[in-house]
């Protein structure tokens, strides 16, 4: 099975990081770190300038070509794992062999349990 090819923008990017590391994720730092650290300014933001520059330089703000929330891959990844098998099968061997009668040789154990319940 062949790999998807990844746009090397994604290939390259560290997830909670900008286009350009920080010295730390932006959550742990104060704002004016970040600020500084972002070559932005807090309150008025980027100069169109700079904002055109930033889109050259490291493109529009997309997450590529997906295909998108599937519905029914989201249902067989959440059926198709061990604990609902385990369950699903559990669960079809009980209904088919409620019906059956009890082994001989257990007969007298089975009959000693239904009186006791």
């Amino acid at each position: 099975m062949m790999a998807k090819k990844q746009d090397p923008a994604i290939t390259n990017h560290v997830s909670g990081q900008s286009n350009k590391p920080i010295s730390a994720p932006p959550h742990t730092l104060p704002v004016n770190k970040v600020v500084e650290e972002l070559q932005t300014n807090a309150d008025e933001g980027l100069t169109p300038a700079e904002a055109a520059k930033r889109l050259e330089e490291y493109g529009g703000n997309e997450f590529g070509e997906e295909q998108g929330v599937q519905p029914f891959r989201i249902i067989m990844g959440q059926l198709a794992n061990a604990m609902t098998l385990v369950c699903f099968f559990s669960s079809c061997h009980l209904h088919c062999t409620s019906s059956l009668p009890p082994f001989p040789r257990l007969a007298h154990l089975y009959n000693l349990w239904s009186t006791s319940c």
